[in-house]
């Protein structure tokens, strides 16, 4: 039998996907752990549901966030936290930063060097060679799967989409308490569509400060002699707002009840729920 490391992203999905395998899978295992990478950007909500699994549902989550290695040809490790020690400010993303630059469309190093390279880390640090690693994609989500396999996606091999995963939560004790809307466990994620952003911008404003700051001080030119855009098709946080002022849009709902799909709709995967990827 192989080790398992299940990745927590802290959603939802995710969390169903830990509850099925501690449940009804660990005798498939030799050994098992849990692991959830902190980035300093997360909804507060996000770490409080984390705790709640570790304390009524047993994942004893290892607590993780990204150790960056300045002035050194090394990618980010990792450090140990907990719920209370963990960094609700933005310093482990901005080190990040500092380093490698502001994240975006065509430089998505934010999940390599804030969630992979932590996880894969800390296995090493344990003496975990080979393992698989189980990420809670849904069955609805299909499209986000990888060719590595390294990598099992329980929820997709138990045909498990959003609507099974929302009616399991409401047999739980708890919930993940952000809205159901245009949140998600990172509020303004560059990959989010921009309905959801504008949503965002026009309920919440105070989440944009943290990008403009990385825009202010880690927007490196590349290698073209171009600033770097935080989001997709070249946009700043100040389109967002100037964007969201001069147009009439419908604001974002859940998936089930948004308005006909246009191209304020798309998005990438990690809008909602930002998982671990080999690619």
């Amino acid at each position: 039998m192989s080790n398992l490391a299940i990745s927590f992203s802290g959603g939802r999905s995710s969390a169903v996907m830990t509850k099925l395998i501690l449940d009804k899978h660990k005798d498939e295992f030799n050994e098992i752990t849990v692991v959830f990478c902190n980035t300093g950007q997360e909804h507060e909500a996000t770490l409080e549901f984390v705790k709640n699994c570790d304390e009524q549902l047993d994942f004893n989550a290892v607590w993780l966030e990204a150790r960056t290695h300045l002035g050194q040809r090394k990618g980010c490790t990792h450090r140990i936290v907990d719920f209370n020690s963990a960094d609700r400010k933005g310093r482990v993303f901005e080190n990040m930063a500092e380093k490698y630059g502001m994240p975006g469309q065509g430089y998505p190093h934010c999940t390599r060097e804030l969630k992979l390279n932590p996880f894969k880390s800390y296995l090493k640090s344990i003496g975990w060679k080979d393992y698989k690693t189980a990420i809670g994609i849904r069955a609805d989500e299909i499209d986000r799967m990888t060719s590595d396999a390294s990598i099992i996606y329980p929820l997709i091999t138990g045909l498990w989409d959003k609507e099974r995963v929302n009616q399991e939560m409401k047999n739980w004790p708890f919930d993940l308490e952000i809205p159901n809307d245009a949140h998600g466990n990172c509020v303004w994620c560059w990959k989010k569509s921009f309905r959801k952003l504008y949503t965002l911008a026009e309920s919440n404003p105070e989440y944009f400060n943290f990008p403009r700051k990385l825009e202010n001080n880690y927007n490196r030119i590349n290698e073209k002699g171009e600033n770097r855009r935080l989001f997709r098709g070249g946009k700043t946080v100040d389109d967002i707002f100037s964007e969201l002022n001069s147009s009439d849009f419908e604001r974002y709902k859940d998936d089930t009840e948004s308005p006909q799909i246009t191209f304020l709709d798309l998005g990438g995967g990690c809008g909602d729920s930002c998982e671990i990827t080999y690619d």
